[in-house]
């Protein structure tokens, strides 16, 4: 089986917006998610894992209170099935997600 290293990133989603960090092209297993809290108060932030139409499949964190100037690290593994999603939101638009994960195609 074909194996290939992915590192998915997003900066700065719109605040209360629920937006993809990536979707899955082949069954997936994620390493860890980071999220980087960028300001200087606390911010609120979910991942969550859906299927193609963005129906909820897991919550992985849910309603996080993120500190100021914080990182939290999501351990893995997280695993996806093709065509699934890792959704994310934060209460702010200064927060980092960055997600590593290997695809099994």
């Amino acid at each position: 089986f074909p194996v290939t290293i992915k590192v998915a990133t997003l900066s700065n989603p719109t605040a209360a917006t629920e937006t993809d960090l990536f979707t899955a092209a082949a069954v997936a297993a994620g390493g860890s998610i980071f999220v980087v809290n960028r300001n200087g108060l606390a911010r609120t932030i979910n991942v969550r894992v859906t299927n193609g139409s963005n129906t909820l499949q897991s919550q992985i964190v849910s309603n996080y209170s993120l500190g100021a100037d914080d990182t939290l690290r999501v351990p893995g593994p997280i695993n996806i099935d093709s065509g699934e999603k890792i959704r994310v939101t934060s209460s702010g638009a200064d927060v980092d997600f960055i997600a590593s994960y290997i695809e099994v195609s």
